[in-house]
């Protein structure tokens, strides 16, 4: 039964805690038994981890203000403007956000919820360690004016961050918060590929027949360009190239469809919830079923939204590009995943 599942569930979990337990304490006996190896990784990893803390702390804040002022505009707007403002975005930008777009919308069909509440989950824990790192970051236990943080080697400093990472964050939370992300986006990759199956085989297809050409282009100048001790790299390169040019080939005639595609449903979209917001705040009286008007405003809208995307050449330009860096990342994304994860 389901109660039996889960009892056995929960005994596995307590008996793999106190292995660990018993595992870390029997480690800390002998902190010489250290492999090599493990010693070596941390060491290469130090710098890493350091720039990606020192990341971390400088772009928290702004994260945080960000989604702040996110939340306070669509708490205070009525459903209709949201309505109008994503039609909006829509007709003017959804060629370029095709994926996107539509993993939003798988999101906001199924599972959506979940996903959110995950997406908290790990908000939170993050906010936690960040405000923990803050106030680390200003002790002075020695008293001698300087921060600790800022008398200790790269190491130690890992080391610090590392279990102060592991104090503060929830495990269960993040673990659970993780599941819930892997699952919603691997619902949103599979209802993807069923949405974009001809884009994918053709970026497929274009990537195999260019692979012989590129071959015979590409491989003399890299083997005469790299050591003999980097040639085992030149394949993964040339596959790589070649699934990058074959997906951006195929995606940009997809992109050129989906402009086409996407004004057309965000100018009516948005033109209907603009006359039905102006009815709700009695600034004009207009029914809708009874006139034309969302048509031509919708329509006039789609025409510009079309222009305006192939005049751009399907790309941003700035400042644009820069305010929409994140949802660009996200697309090129899962442009990757559709089209090549199995």
């Amino acid at each position: 039964t389901m109660a039996e599942a889960a009892l056995t569930s929960t005994t596995r979990q307590e008996k793999e805690r106190a292995s660990l337990l018993q595992l870390a304490k029997s480690q800390s006996s002998r902190p010489n038994d250290i492999p090599d190896w493990f010693k070596t990784l941390k060491v290469q990893l130090v710098p890493i981890v350091e720039k990606a803390m020192e990341f971390s702390v400088f772009i928290a804040p702004y994260i945080r203000e960000m989604y702040v002022q996110a939340r306070a505009v669509y708490l205070l707007l009525p459903t209709t403007a949201i309505r109008m403002i994503y039609g909006l975005g829509v007709c003017f930008f959804g060629g370029m956000f095709p994926l996107t777009i539509a993993a939003f919308e798988t999101f906001r069909v199924s599972g959506g919820e979940r996903a959110l509440t995950s997406l908290n989950m790990l908000a939170d824990d993050f906010m936690r360690v960040h405000e923990a790192n803050v106030e680390d970051n200003k002790k002075d236990e020695d008293g001698d004016g300087v921060a600790d943080v800022k008398q200790i080697g790269s190491q130690q400093l890992m080391t610090r961050k590392l279990g102060l990472f592991l104090r503060t964050a929830n495990p269960e939370r993040l673990t659970q918060g993780l599941y819930g992300i892997s699952q919603a986006m691997a619902g949103v990759v599979a209802t993807l590929k069923l949405q974009f199956a001809k884009t994918m085989s053709l970026a497929v297809s274009i990537s195999d027949n260019i692979r012989k050409p590129a071959v015979s282009i590409l491989a003399p100048f890299l083997i005469y360009s790299l050591p003999p001790e980097h040639h085992p790299w030149i394949n993964p390169i040339l596959d790589l190239t070649c699934k990058f040019l074959a997906m951006s080939l195929a995606w940009y005639l997809s992109r050129i469809i989906s402009a086409v595609h996407s004004a057309i449903i965000g100018g009516l979209a948005a033109s209907r919830a603009c006359i039905q917001l102006l009815n709700d705040r009695k600034l004009i009286t207009l029914d809708i079923d009874k006139s034309m008007i969302d048509e031509y405003s919708g329509w006039t809208l789609a025409a510009m939204g079309i222009l305006f995307q192939l005049g751009q050449g399907m790309q941003l330009s700035f400042p644009l590009n820069i305010l929409l860096l994140p949802l660009s990342f996200v697309e090129v994304s899962l442009q990757w995943a559709v089209t090549f994860m199995k």
